[in-house]
């Protein structure tokens, strides 16, 4: 009696997102030149050509001119206010837990993200 085995690799298309450091005011650094292993998965897609167009309509949004500064104007009212209004323990209870997840996310941020095919069970 013979046995047949089937693999099957499930697998989809992802938009990556390069590790990334957090500096002493809470602003991300990505990695762009680190080995593909250590980048993490976000969007997930059928097919490559969705990955690149919803990315594409990312980075065309990021790159406005208008949009940027618009968001950067936000983001410095928002500091502006809540160094104001918070007082200084919270603020450094603060800063201690919010730097380490996360920070502010780039205005560039998709600039430097990619699609890649990930199968299924890829870390």
């Amino acid at each position: 009696m013979k046995c047949t085995s089937v693999v099957v690799l499930l697998g989809a298309w992802s938009i990556m997102i390069p590790p990334e450091t957090v500096n002493w005011h809470c602003a991300r650094a990505q990695h762009d030149e680190a080995p593909v292993q250590q980048w993490k998965p976000s969007f997930r897609f059928e097919t490559r050509e969705a990955c690149e167009s919803l990315r594409s309509e990312l980075v065309r949004r990021e790159s406005n001119a208008r949009g940027r500064e618009a968001a950067t104007a936000c983001m410095a009212e928002r500091d502006r206010s809540y160094r104001q209004n918070t007082p200084l323990y919270v603020r450094v209870l603060d800063y201690l837990w919010f730097c380490g997840r996360g920070g502010w996310q780039p205005v560039d941020f998709f600039g430097h993200t990619r699609c890649a095919y990930r199968e299924q069970g890829t870390p």
